[in-house]
């Protein structure tokens, strides 16, 4: 879900003539559903590899039960094993050029054994994020199995332990990836 602002613009046009909304009240709206990417043979794309990003290359596509099944290239190979792969997000990606641990689009969730709002985030391209509404944003880097926010609502802190769309801030506190339905 994200929040709109509702200005004057908005306020005079015909969707939101019939509610009750006034300028500057906030109105929450579903995120679109995203479209996985095709792929198709001989196409550059980076896979997760033991929890980071390589460079692969798809050598073969089918189409299987509805869902598109891609093989790469086996990631620092000179030859092009193959390596299955699954059409999704945690899996494969068109290349971004960041290469070794990263986040995945989407949004992130924290707890400290309870929610944590506060920490949640949204990674809308890679090295920018945002609070979940889309507002507040700011940058964030990995290295090695840390990453750095600067900016926006995380800045200055650090997390630690990044693999597998997941870090911690501290012992209690971490922080993960959530698919959205």
């Amino acid at each position: 879900m994200f929040l709109i602002t509702i200005g004057v613009g908005l306020a005079a046009s015909a969707m939101f003539q019939a509610a009750p909304y006034a300028v500057g009240d906030k109105v929450e709206f579903a995120y679109p559903r995203l479209t996985a990417p095709t792929y198709s043979v001989g196409q550059d794309v980076e896979i997760r590899y033991y929890g980071e990003w390589v460079r692969a290359q798809v050598t073969e596509v089918a189409d299987i039960d509805g869902k598109q099944q891609v093989r790469t290239s086996y990631p620092g190979q000179t030859t092009p094993t193959p390596y299955l792969v699954m059409n999704n997000v945690e899996d494969i990606r068109l290349p971004t050029g960041r290469l070794g641990k990263d986040l995945t689009v989407g949004r992130y969730r924290c707890s400290d054994g309870g929610s944590r709002p506060d920490l949640d985030f949204r990674v809308a391209q890679y090295g920018q994020y945002s609070d979940p509404y889309g507002e507040n944003a700011g940058t964030f880097t990995t290295s090695g199995d840390t990453i750095t926010f600067k900016g926006g609502k995380l800045d200055r802190l650090t997390g630690q332990q990044l693999k597998d769309n997941r870090f911690y801030f501290n012992p209690q506190t971490s922080c993960s990836y959530e698919m959205e339905s």
